[in-house]
């Protein structure tokens, strides 16, 4: 039981270091480009992967481990 959440704290770990990258990475991009308008686009790039953790959480807590 133990190990599940092991397991689950380091993929939570990969996606969070990912995510940032990856923003980073998309800023990096859009500066390079001349994108003034960079702010918007790296926040909801991060935003989504946090808003579809979230949701995947709640489907899993309420469907797969049967809390109310």
């Amino acid at each position: 039981m133990v190990g599940a959440f092991i397991f689950s704290f380091i993929n939570l770990q990969q996606l969070i270091i990912i995510t940032s990258l990856v923003s980073v990475l998309f800023t990096y991009l859009n500066l390079r480009a001349g994108n003034w308008k960079w702010w918007w686009p790296s926040f909801f790039l991060g935003m989504s992967t946090g808003g579809w953790m979230f949701v995947y959480l709640m489907y899993m807590m309420l469907v797969q481990f049967g809390m109310t």
